[in-house]
């Protein structure tokens, strides 16, 4: 099992996972086996509104995708980090940039 990395004086850790999630549908069937399954024990509560709150929810969600540009050498020239807010836009504009081949070749010069 990965250790958690102290990066900051304000106590945020990052954790080194042994194996990395592979795609970004993985990840999506994590989240959602942690969202029915609540393997944590979190538990509900109620608004004073009156709402009830489900013990774990999506709150906010976005998705960011990181293309490294590599010369020849194998040298990363530039890269470029996008976010989108669904899984679908994820995959289309990491498409996108990874299929375009004017900003490949600007990266480049």
């Amino acid at each position: 099992m990965a250790d958690f990395v102290q990066k900051t004086v304000n106590k945020t850790a990052v954790r080194d996972l042994a194996v990395p999630i592979a795609t970004v549908t993985s990840f999506n069937t994590l989240i959602e086996s942690v969202i029915e399954d609540n393997p944590f024990g979190c538990v509900g509560y109620t608004t004073k509104a009156g709402e009830t709150i489900a013990a774990v929810i999506r709150n906010r969600e976005h998705y960011t995708a990181k293309v490294n540009f590599l010369d020849g050498e194998g040298k990363r020239v530039g890269n470029v980090s996008l976010q989108s807010p669904t899984i679908a836009a994820f995959e289309a504009n990491a498409a996108e940039v990874m299929g375009n081949a004017a900003l490949a070749t600007a990266m480049l010069q």
